[in-house]
């Protein structure tokens, strides 16, 4: 009930909230359900210490992301008055900064992978109508000029979509709404969009992206 609250005022997306529910789902098979106030830090150390060796420290501290929100929104409500969370100590994240952060591809990488798109989406596929082709080669090319998720070109709304700027409502991560000036090298974009250049996503039963 208490996970339940935390997803509702935090407004987390449906998907998030699945995720986390088998988070959830997955710490009260290891401790048995019982009331907050008893998850204490050694149950705790229990279901991190159940989680495989090879296990990465970005998985495991995403693992214990829902139950950090869990108890900080029942602390904010009243609920309980102690967060056993900061004596449970997880795995450190031995990796580089270099290593964990996103790095800019060379020039000449760029250049490769923009040969090989060009090369795959812009001639006739077999098997493949060309509105398809096209919409895939399109998403390719918003997303090498923008930095969006699949998911965020698929789901742009027509409003949002000018010739000056693409608006990014209800992504993923929370408070990434945010607008991009259009880049020049897909000034074409806002057209093919308008024009129904995406409708033949409309079909797809399965997640577009």
């Amino acid at each position: 009930a208490m996970s339940e609250a935390y997803f509702k005022k935090n407004q987390l997306k449906p998907e998030v909230r699945n995720k986390y529910r088998r988070v959830i789902k997955r710490l009260i098979a290891q401790v048995g359900d019982i009331p907050l106030e008893h998850l204490n830090a050694d149950r705790l150390r229990e279901f991190r210490d159940a989680q495989p060796d090879d296990v990465k420290a970005s998985s495991l501290q995403s693992l214990f992301t829902p139950v950090r929100g869990m108890f900080k929104h029942a602390i904010g409500e009243g609920k309980i008055y102690d967060n056993p969370m900061p004596s449970v100590v997880l795995k450190p994240e031995k990796r580089s900064t270099q290593m964990t952060k996103w790095m800019p591809f060379p020039p000449e990488e760029v250049r490769r992978i923009f040969a090989a798109m060009d090369e795959v989406w812009g001639a006739p596929l077999r098997g493949m109508s060309d509105e398809r082709r096209r919409a895939i080669h399109m998403v390719c090319r918003v997303q090498a000029f923008t930095a969006m998720r699949r998911k965020e070109v698929l789901s742009l709304l027509p409003e949002y979509v000018t010739d000056n700027s693409l608006i990014v409502i209800g992504s993923k991560t929370e408070g990434s709404d945010r607008s991009i000036p259009l880049h020049p090298e897909i000034a074409d974009f806002p057209a093919f969009f308008h024009a129904g250049g995406f409708d033949t996503f409309l079909s797809q039963k399965k997640d577009r992206a």
